[in-house]
């Protein structure tokens, strides 16, 4: 599983997300599901000028913290394939079967599942485990 995005930042009362608060309780419940199966989880955090790297915002939001044996990838485009490790660490775990939870579908999570698509994997999205903002681009509803 790929967590994608999953940051304070994304959650900030300032500019709040379409039913951000479902999407965490929804996050926690595939999360406890997920690790007693011990399937691989990787959680995507992005890099810019919002989310500069050691910052509370930056961080990966309290409630879907990762558990010991995830991995953690670091990334500073939309792309969660371009210049990191994914690639690398999902052949070593042997996963092709990816399922894609996270945040910014137009952006980030779509970026990646179209790479993942690219590489010949295998692309699951659970109902209501991501999200995005209202925008001119696209509804969040």
């Amino acid at each position: 599983m790929l967590v994608i995005d999953v940051q304070n930042a994304m959650f900030a009362k300032t500019n709040p997300k379409y039913e951000g608060e479902s999407l965490l309780k929804n996050l926690q419940d595939v999360m406890n599901k997920t690790h007693p199966d011990n399937m691989p989880v990787f959680f995507i955090q992005h890099n810019d000028e919002e989310f500069i790297s050691g910052t509370p915002l930056w961080e990966i939001h309290s409630l879907i913290v990762p558990h010991e044996g995830d991995i953690v990838i670091q990334k500073h485009t939309s792309d969660s394939f371009h210049k990191t490790e994914l690639l690398e660490k999902l052949v070593s775990k042997q996963s092709q079967n990816l399922i894609f939870v996270g945040n910014q579908n137009e952006y980030y999570t779509d970026a990646t599942i179209l790479h993942a698509f690219s590489l010949g994997d295998h692309v699951t999205l659970i109902k209501d485990v991501h999200r995005t903002w209202n925008s001119n681009i696209l509804a969040a509803q």
